[in-house]
């Protein structure tokens, strides 16, 4: 199935969108070994960071567990902090 991540804050580097084909039965928590895989070697890639970010829909933030389907346009989102 095919996802579209939409990058925001500092995920801003990697372009406005990162694309995945993933399995049949992919969860939240599979885009973020995807990411791993797909920005491991880049400097601007934060481990840390990804741990802390969450992801969501147009409607909600998503647990690890939540099911995807073909076509879903998923965001993540850093933490963020404010003064």
């Amino acid at each position: 199935m095919k996802i579209t991540l939409q990058l925001f804050g500092a995920y801003r580097v990697f372009g406005e969108n990162l694309y995945f084909d993933l399995d049949d039965g992919a969860k939240v928590f599979d885009i973020r070994n995807e990411i791993t895989k797909q920005l491991k070697d880049n400097k601007a890639f934060n481990e840390a960071l990804l741990k802390s970010s969450r992801f969501a829909n147009e409607k909600e933030i998503l647990d690890e567990g939540h099911p995807l389907n073909d076509g879903d346009k998923i965001a993540i989102i850093p933490p963020v902090a404010g003064g």
